[in-house]
């Protein structure tokens, strides 16, 4: 398996602080959150509104590799980008972790159980070819949900647990 036992490590911290952006119940349908290396556990940046074109900008142009090298260094957590639907409680988000050289992502759902569900489940998987998680993001901006999760399904599958709140 190529995510290592360390990756789940930095995803479980993780997976709190994303599911947590949920709380703060932003004024925009679909915002975003960065989480960055040098951020403790549950810290992140309010992005603000985004739209696909805007996140595919930010998706070809933020420097994973040093944030990677940086998160190696501090261990504290893995950078970050998660997009919530607000108006739908929903999340996809991709992290970063590994060899600054050799960056491997994992990327990952936070939705609710069912459509009158509070409660969320969370699933993870190995992403193997970063430039597809540009799909991902579209399908989930388009809210083409059961389309997303039908090609997710076509990934390495890590593993889903019910939603921490914390």
């Amino acid at each position: 398996m190529r995510i290592l036992y360390f990756s789940i490590l930095i995803i479980l911290p993780l997976l709190n602080i994303s599911c947590s952006n949920q709380k703060k119940k932003s004024n925009f349908k679909f915002n975003l959150e960065i989480e960055l290396a040098k951020h403790q556990i549950g810290e992140s940046i309010d992005a603000g509104e985004i739209n696909f074109d805007q996140l595919r900008n930010r998706l070809d142009t933020y420097d994973w590799e040093s944030q990677v090298r940086e998160s190696n260094v501090l261990l504290r957590t893995a950078p970050t980008f998660s997009v919530n639907n607000n108006v739908k409680n929903q999340t996809l988000w991709i992290t970063a972790q590994g060899d600054p050289l050799d960056v491997q992502f994992t990327i990952g759902t936070v939705l609710p159980l069912n459509n009158h569900s509070e409660e969320r489940w969370v699933k993870i998987y190995a992403l193997d070819d970063y430039e597809r998680a540009k799909d991902y993001f579209e399908l989930f901006f388009d809210e083409k949900i059961i389309e997303l999760e039908v090609e997710l399904f076509d990934l390495e599958f890590l593993m889903e647990m019910e939603e921490h709140k914390g």
